[in-house]
């Protein structure tokens, strides 16, 4: 009797228990669609190993894929046309672009045929381009992939950004010492040369916001102000109205961003007063006019991860007593949809709807 209890036990333990998958290339990764969510935990760079949690809405572990792929490391991820393009700069140790299609639930890889390190993606309907990391002498390059051709900046600059604008490249450029308030825009053909130049007296923040139609390209500054410029150098300086938040800002960090429809975008925001530092989300509307900010309530230090446009939801991740929880909002109200505390404090970095 007691024997056949204990057989009972085990196997309900054993039906319960969901084993880990490894795996030790990501191309190799698939999903059986168990959960209601897929969670990139990137290997960080004193671990050997990450993960793809498969959770429910309540945040319950269906499975759990365990990925030793070094190509699988932290990354910022840039969406174009439903897919989503991870370049992990030096962290993987391999100049390859990780592509993820998440109407396949599948992770391919982007040859860049580079021997440095890709900083940055980006892409449109013509081409695929790479800022690449900084060597020992803190140059960099920008690429366009489909030519195989590179363009170094040399001289007191670097290479920031690179995007379009209709039929041109744009080139973010800042002082590589990063003692000067200096920012050039660069104007190029297809073929990547060089036409034209403004030079600004601010430094951008790291990310930058290209509109939809690619006719206007924002660049955010630390002394809060959007500069707005167009195809043919003309630029707009715009002072925002930061002083719902503070009035003696001394410096803003504008983070990551996600685009929420072809006028508006979602972006994480740190504000550093002369005693405080205040952590925020904010919706910045582009109109005619100026900018206009709108402050989401109740978003204290939480960060931007990504949108899934499939399932109208917009993802952050914070951390409450040690641990690590994920936010949930629809796209359109920026309304809280769900919260799912994890039960450790591991960085989340990408989130997939896969029941949508």
């Amino acid at each position: 009797m007691i024997k056949k209890l204990i057989i009972i036990i085990l196997l309900i333990v054993l039906i319960g228990c969901t084993p880990d998958k490894e795996i030790d290339q990501i191309t190799q990764f698939s999903t059986n669609n168990d959960g209601d969510y897929l969670l990139f935990h990137f290997i960080d760079p004193f671990e050997t190993e990450g993960y793809i949690l498969e959770i429910n809405n309540s945040g319950q572990v269906a499975k759990k894929h365990k990925i030793k792929d070094k190509l699988f490391a932290p990354s910022d991820v840039f969406y174009y046309e439903q897919n989503y393009y991870f370049a992990s700069g030096a962290y993987s140790g391999d100049t390859k672009v990780v592509e993820y299609q998440p109407t396949k639930r599948k992770l391919s890889l982007i040859n860049t045929n580079q021997k440095k390190y890709i900083e940055k993606y980006y892409k449109d309907n013509v081409s695929d381009y790479i800022v690449t990391v900084m060597d020992k002498n803190d140059d960099n390059e920008f690429c366009d992939l489909q030519l195989n051709k590179c363009v170094k900046l040399f001289g007191e600059f670097r290479v920031h950004t690179v995007s379009t604008l209709e039929n041109y490249i744009m080139v973010v450029a800042v002082d590589k010492s990063g003692e000067r308030e200096v920012v050039k825009i660069k104007k190029y053909d297809r073929d990547l040369k060089f036409l034209n130049e403004i030079t600004l007296n601010k430094v951008p923040n790291y990310f930058t916001y290209t509109s939809l139609d690619n006719k206007r390209l924002y660049l955010f500054m630390y002394d809060g102000d959007i500069v707005e410029i167009d195809s043919s150098l003309n630029h707009k300086i715009h002072e925002l109205n930061l002083s719902e938040i503070s009035s003696d800002i001394l410096r803003v960090k504008y983070n990551k961003n996600v685009v929420l429809n072809s006028k508006s975008i979602l972006v994480d925001m740190e504000i550093e007063t002369i005693t405080d530092k205040i952590h925020l989300l904010n919706k910045i509307s582009f109109g005619k006019n100026v900018p206009k900010l709108e402050i989401i309530q109740s978003t204290v230090n939480e960060d931007i991860l990504n949108i899934d446009y499939d399932a109208n939801e917009v993802y952050t991740r914070s951390y409450v007593n040690n641990k690590t929880v994920l936010t949930i909002r629809d796209t359109r109200l920026l309304g809280i949809k769900n919260k799912i505390t994890l039960d450790n404090s591991d960085q989340i970095y990408f989130i997939d709807n896969i029941n949508d």
